[in-house]
């Protein structure tokens, strides 16, 4: 499919000159149009009966027989100038013709390789400039890079049609390999071999037939290497990005110790514990601001308020104030969230259910809360699952979560 798009790519602004039919032609046959095709049906048939009958009825097309040379000409600059499409946004599953499937765009599956397909050379050559090309290079590079387009329908691919160069029908897969990942190039050009082989015995074949699948292969493997080197590349500036986190969490400068330390943090998780890449970012963050980070901000506060003095009774809110929503936090960097008190406590006892805190964030003078609401007694025990504190548009006032009752 890749060679397929490809050609429709490099002949956007190229026209057919068996488009033309000259004045002295018969009047062309016009073939019936076969059904819309089903699952795993080709559609090229359905659309060249649809071209035909097109141009049979298209008296533009009609040329002089003694004129033709200048009339392929002139339709070939008009064509340059004017191509069938700048770019393509949309495609249906059996593409070219989609006339029954259209409002699909870039739809989840296998069709991704025709929904991801980039199809913009007209756009490229007579519109854009020189930054406007780069600019739009950028971003499909980094639609792969982040949504990871081609290794996900590559994988799909692989558990779930390649099974067919087997003989064992078009929807079935091959087995994970033992000693490889998927995406590794002697997976890709292994399939590729077998693929090609059972290409090149049948002689029903079109020899293009073998031209694509070499290509699909490699165009396959090139973007998965491309996009793996362009991970590679991030790797240091995503560390960076975490100092300056970090930095930021601390409120200072970090200290060449600590710089340090996070480094070898993350060397380690990533070679004894064998994270990718960016599961071991996710832990360096987290590592970032430990529990113990906020207790080793109380020396620097007047007093820190969680509904009476938090500091004269440490163990016992630890162990009986529960934390039980995400927190959110304001345009002015206000948290709010919601807990519960699962115990005995300065400032209530296992009855006393909270909605929202709010606590000023660090670096003033003093960290202030406002009172939360609370229940005593009541039919309400505690907040309902999978809801949290919110704040409304504007994060001028806070939304309430859901409660939940006996």
């Amino acid at each position: 499919m890749p060679r397929i798009l490809r050609q429709f790519n490099l002949h956007r602004r190229e026209f057919d000159p068996k488009a033309l039919r000259n004045d002295t032609d018969p009047e062309p046959k016009v073939p019936p149009v076969p059904r819309y095709p089903g699952l795993h049906e080709e559609a090229a048939p359905r659309w060249a009966a649809l071209m035909t009958r097109a141009r049979a009825d298209d008296k533009d097309l009609v040329v002089p027989a003694a004129e033709r040379a200048r009339y392929e000409a002139s339709f070939a600059r008009f064509a340059s100038v004017f191509p069938d499409v700048f770019y393509v946004s949309e495609r249906g599953r059996y593409f070219p013709d989609d006339s029954d499937d259209k409002g699909r765009f870039l739809s989840a599956g296998y069709h991704n390789v025709m929904g991801f397909w980039r199809d913009d050379v007209p756009l490229m050559e007579l519109v854009l400039d020189e930054k406007g090309q780069k600019t739009l290079n950028r971003l499909w590079d980094e639609f792969d890079f982040i949504a990871d387009h081609t290794a996900r329908t590559w994988a799909q691919f692989y558990f779930n049609q390649s099974g067919a160069v087997d003989g064992k029908g078009a929807e079935a897969g091959r087995l994970r390999p033992t000693d490889k990942a998927i995406d590794d190039p002697d997976v890709i050009f292994g399939l590729r071999n077998d693929y090609r082989a059972k290409a090149a015995a049948d002689p029903a074949n079109d020899p293009i037939a073998v031209e694509a699948v070499e290509y699909h292969f490699a165009w396959i493997n090139s973007t998965l290497r491309r996009v793996q080197q362009m991970r590679l590349d991030a790797e240091p500036r995503h560390l960076d990005a975490v100092l300056r986190f970090a930095a930021r969490a601390y409120r200072r400068p970090l200290t060449q110790v600590e710089r340090d330390g996070l480094l070898t943090y993350y060397r380690s998780i990533r070679k004894q514990d064998g994270l990718s890449h960016e599961d071991a970012i996710r832990d360096l963050i987290v590592s970032v601001c430990p529990p113990e980070f906020a207790e080793s901000l109380a020396a620097d506060v007047e007093r820190l308020r969680f509904h009476g003095n938090y500091l004269d009774a440490k163990t016992t809110y630890n162990d009986n104030v529960k934390i039980c929503t995400p927190i959110t936090s304001d345009s002015s960097g206000s948290l709010y969230f919601g807990f519960y008190i699962a115990g005995d406590t300065p400032i209530g006892s296992a009855d006393t259910y909270s909605v929202t805190q709010r606590a000023r964030a660090p670096g003033s003078a003093t960290c202030k809360s406002t009172p939360p609401t609370r229940w005593r007694g009541s039919s309400i025990t505690g907040l309902a699952s999978s809801t949290a504190t919110a704040t409304t548009t504007g994060r001028r006032r806070l939304a309430r979560p859901e409660m939940r009752e006996r």
